[in-house]
């Protein structure tokens, strides 16, 4: 069944490093209405964010918030989603995946990447080791995938203090290589970087 869709301000945030150790203090740059948002994945070809939010209708807006291109995903809805090369890779937030092309056009059949999966809230591809993490809210788990769908490495939620209870969203930071995961605000509202 899908989610209720509830409109939630999308923010955009600017980090200034503070130190060598990459330390950064956030401020607030602009804000703007976006339709429950439930995934994002920054698209550096068009300069914008691929948005998806628990619907079947994926958006790429650009960072003031305008509408650069719609498409209506194939998957029943569409719950994370991230950029693998010239593709996006989509989840339905059950463990069912697909790749399409930025107009939306299908380049794959919808397809289990692990059996293990289940609850894909937070998805992102790695370019320079080419698997996938994904953050399983179900098992408060991140995982580490290879395309085979082969599990490499798990973080377990409940090992970290705090404790990790739902990861929410994941990818890499760009200046200190060191995974980020999120955790949403029914856990502890966290913010996780692990090297």
């Amino acid at each position: 069944m899908m989610s209720e869709v509830k409109t939630a301000s999308l923010t955009l945030m600017l980090a200034m490093s503070t130190s060598a150790s990459f330390a950064a203090d956030l401020s607030l740059v602009r804000s703007f209405e976006m339709p429950g948002p439930s995934g994002l994945a920054y698209d550096g070809l068009y300069c914008g964010l691929w948005v998806a939010n628990e619907t079947r209708d994926v958006v790429l807006i650009n960072l003031h918030g305008d509408e650069i291109r719609r498409f209506e995903a194939e998957l029943g809805r569409v719950d994370a989603i991230a950029i693998e090369g010239d593709a996006l890779l989509l989840s339905d937030g059950n463990g069912t995946y697909q790749k399409v092309d930025r107009e939306g056009t299908a380049l794959s059949q919808p397809y289990r990447l692990s059996s293990v999966l289940s609850d894909t809230d937070g998805l992102f591809f790695d370019d320079q080791t080419h698997d996938y993490w994904v953050a399983d809210d179900t098992m408060s788990q991140l995982l580490r995938v290879r395309a085979d769908g082969e599990i490499t490495q798990r973080v377990y939620g409940s090992q970290q203090t705090p404790q990790m209870m739902e990861p929410q969203g994941i990818t890499r930071d760009p200046v200190s290589g060191n995974i980020l995961a999120v955790d949403d605000a029914d856990a502890s509202d966290s913010l996780f970087e692990f090297s």
